[in-house]
């Protein structure tokens, strides 16, 4: 099974979170917003759900004293009906008829109502629930009374067998939900490799021991077995050491792309000795990036050591059969940028098997060629937290909800485009970066020159002398908004002394646009995002604005049109010819 979707009730800030549906296309889900606004609340109640059990202060308080225990939903899909099912509805004798209904599911949902703290409910949901309340109906009847109940009209597949007992849909319901992936809490588990412990904690499986369940998580990679050591010569002990350091150095070195002393190399070195307190013999564990230099891992910086903890956790738990459901709240807070960029390709290999969950605020955890995976927190004094799609209308007064994903725009284009074509276009910002780069697409042009975007109409002039300071050919893309008009005047003025029809020559203004979002019409903005309302009295680019903002909107235009979505047969002919003219425009702008 999958996780599609869930919903919260009642769990902190949350009042109904609203259904939040998974991606459709891959493992990961990642939820960004402001602080406060609930994003590790909904986590804790992902965990809570599974564990059947709140943490402290979870309670939503109502009015005056009064509070509501939470409700969690989710809904899985079923990719083994027959296995899952089959078994279970064998253990518990139930008949063929109800069996062969429930199979015909493509999808299952849970509802667990907790009732205290430490209680709680896990039923089906409606639907589910009501189809089993008519079998049970039906099953109190007896033999004679099933006979002459059965109505022609009504499909055979209702009405019980004869003599089929009652199903205890309780019972039910756990055993299904037995086969759902179990949901983990990084927070939760997640423990620093330790500088040294001692061999009989592992001996003696003292999980309260510093440390221990990341050199758990070692044994598990390595496939070793610490507490054999002391029986082992010291030959043989030796041998595996080795062995053991080179399979981890290896391996962790594939995931950690840091520079350190101009070196990425980390290695991971463990150590038996005896000799330690009351005689006993414990592992060191060194954390070395320069040679001959055996440092401790407190001795190591934070993030180096939480990222080495991260992929030690993480490697472990991916060893596992079964299927996982992982949540991370704010994952590499202590790393550089480069290093959340480690995390952002370790969490796509872990994805491959298990679903991930995770908050943040970091743009270099947000793939913004993957924003469909991408859902807005945020909270208001009315709604509370609800989770939102990232063109949704309810962030026009919450902006700094699109922060980091704004930035992350704004470092993917910054990271793909290069001002050292031969042949420069220089458009005003990241909105036009898109759309034109979608249109050059859609439009199957060939030609030979790249996109430069601004960050405003007033720093194109920037772009434009780095251009001519390094000898290579530009030209410049204007709307017609104010601040174009007056960036187009201070070129004129300062680059071609007044001269109007020289500057025209390097500059195109899109004739009729006040803003890029008017060279569509409102049905090509409407692929983008189908909820548009057709309106004659608002701007394009003040509707856009209300859907996620300009530059998120076109990001998505992007997207949609790379998948194949929007397709060059569904934009307007005012679109495409008015993209024709500027591309003829600048096809001969360089051949001159």
């Amino acid at each position: 099974m999958k996780l599609k979707s869930f919903q919260i009730r009642n769990y902190k800030s949350i009042i109904d979170s609203g259904e939040c549906r998974l991606s459709d296309i891959d493992n990961i889900l990642v939820l960004a917003g402001q602080n406060e606004s609930g994003k590790s609340a909904i986590l804790q109640a992902l965990y809570d759900y599974e564990r059947g059990e709140l943490l402290e202060n979870c309670e939503r308080t109502l009015d005056g004293d009064d509070f509501e225990y939470p409700t969690i939903q989710c809904t899985y899909t079923i990719e083994d009906t027959e296995d899952i099912v089959g078994n279970v509805y064998e253990e518990l004798q139930i008949s063929d008829d109800i069996t062969k209904s429930i199979k015909s599911f493509k999808e299952i949902s849970f509802v667990r109502k907790f009732s205290s703290r430490s209680e709680s409910e896990l039923i089906f949901n409606d639907e589910l629930l009501q189809k089993l309340e008519v079998f049970n109906e039906k099953a109190k009847l007896s033999d004679n009374d099933i006979d002459n109940s059965k109505d022609k009209s009504e499909p055979t597949e209702s009405v019980p067998e004869k003599g089929v007992a009652e199903v205890d849909i309780s019972e039910l319901a756990q055993k299904i939900w037995a086969y759902t992936p179990k949901i983990i809490f990084f927070d939760d588990f997640c423990d620093l490799l330790p500088d040294n412990i001692l061999v009989s904690a592992l001996v003696n499986e003292d999980s309260k021991t510093n440390g221990y369940k990341a050199v758990k998580n070692v044994e598990k990679l390595l496939e070793a077995d610490f507490t054999q050591y002391d029986n082992l010569s010291d030959a043989v002990r030796a041998s595996q050491q080795e062995k053991y350091n080179s399979t981890l150095t290896a391996d962790f070195n594939t995931r950690w792309n840091q520079k350190i002393f101009e070196d990425n190399k980390v290695e991971i070195a463990i150590h038996y000795n005896q000799g330690g307190a009351k005689g006993q013999s414990y592992l060191n564990f060194f954390i070395l990036t320069k040679e001959g230099e055996y440092l401790t891992p407190k001795q190591r910086s934070k993030g180096l050591l939480w990222f080495l903890s991260f992929y030690l956790q993480l490697t472990a738990e991916s060893k596992a059969t079964d299927d996982l459901i992982i949540l991370f709240d704010e994952p590499g807070l202590y790393l550089h940028s480069k290093a959340q960029w480690d995390i952002k390709k370790l969490f796509e290999e872990l994805a491959e098997k298990d679903q991930i969950i995770y908050t943040t605020h970091s743009p270099y955890l947000i793939d913004t060629d993957k924003l469909n995976r991408l859902r807005l927190i945020i909270n208001s004094k009315v709604h509370g937290t609800t989770i939102e799609k990232i063109t949704t209308k309810k962030v026009k007064n919450q902006k700094d909800a699109l922060k980091p994903i704004i930035d992350a725009i704004g470092l993917e284009v910054a990271h793909d485009f290069s001002c050292m074509d031969k042949n420069n276009v220089i458009l005003e910002g990241i909105s036009d970066y898109y759309y034109f780069t979608s249109m050059k697409k859609l439009l199957n042009n060939q030609d030979d020159f790249g996109f430069l975007p601004s960050m405003g109409a007033a720093n194109v002039h920037l772009l434009m002398e780095l251009c001519i300071g390094w000898g290579l050919k530009w030209l410049i893309i204007f709307d017609e908004g104010r601040a174009s008009k007056t960036a187009f005047t201070k070129i004129k003025k300062h680059f071609f002394e007044e001269n109007d029809d020289m500057a025209k020559k390097n500059i195109y203004c899109i004739e009729g646009a006040e803003d890029i979002e008017d060279v569509f019409t409102l049905g090509d903005l409407r692929l983008v995002d189908s909820s548009i309302q057709n309106t004659d009295c608002i701007k394009h680019s003040q509707l856009v604005g209300e859907y996620g903002g300009k530059e998120l909107f076109a990001r998505m235009f992007n997207e949609k049109v790379n998948k194949g979505d929007i397709t060059l047969d569904k934009l307007s002919k005012t679109a495409k010819d008015k993209y024709e003219i500027i591309f003829k425009f600048i096809k001969d702008c360089f051949d001159n």
